[in-house]
């Protein structure tokens, strides 16, 4: 079952949410506000990771963005913003530090410059670090760009090490042994 690609959503086929007169209405900047002050009382979550996601508001459709250290963090915020009154409904786009690790640690292991080699990949709020050791320059940039592709990555830190020589058990040889 192939599923066909996602389309944009036509604004004139979309079910509109009607306030029933006797509920107040409430603005997007008031919607916000109150989710930020619900958001900064949960002290896990004001502690690790308040400066790696967004939240921002239109029409009562909440979208929360960015990067959390946890699954329950990311769950939590969007139960947070869920329970907001005037809030239509919630588009929960926050990624986890562990999926931003394996989608990097996935193209690495799938391209033909890289696939050799081991990198130990590990990521905190969308910046990532790659470890280990290749032979040449060149490979150490290929390591760092196929990582910053990712669509979700920040930037990269750290890229893996050149060694001075190959050694034969970390770094394949480019040529024959001297």
């Amino acid at each position: 079952n192939k599923q066909p690609p996602f389309q944009p959503v036509d604004r004139k086929k979309m079910i509109t949410f009607k306030t029933r007169p006797n509920l107040p209405l409430y603005s997007d900047a008031s919607i916000l506000a109150e989710t930020w002050k619900a958001v900064r009382q949960d002290e896990a979550i004001r502690a690790l990771d308040m400066d790696s996601f967004s939240v921002s508001v239109k029409e009562g459709f909440v979208l929360l963005a960015g990067h959390v250290s946890k699954k329950y963090h990311r769950e939590l915020i969007e139960k947070i913003a869920c329970s907001m009154p005037g809030v239509n409904a919630v588009h929960n786009k926050l990624i986890l530090d562990s999926a931003l690790t394996s989608q990097v640690a996935e193209r690495l292991s799938r391209d033909e410059r890289t696939c050799q080699f081991i990198f130990p990949v590990g990521s905190a709020h969308g910046w990532v670090r790659l470890g280990g050791v290749v032979p040449r320059r060149e490979l150490q940039r290929a390591a760092e760009e196929i990582a910053a592709q990712v669509p979700s990555v920040r930037g990269v830190l750290s890229r893996p090490r050149v060694a001075r020589r190959a050694c034969g058990r970390c770094c394949p040889s480019d040529g024959p042994s001297r």
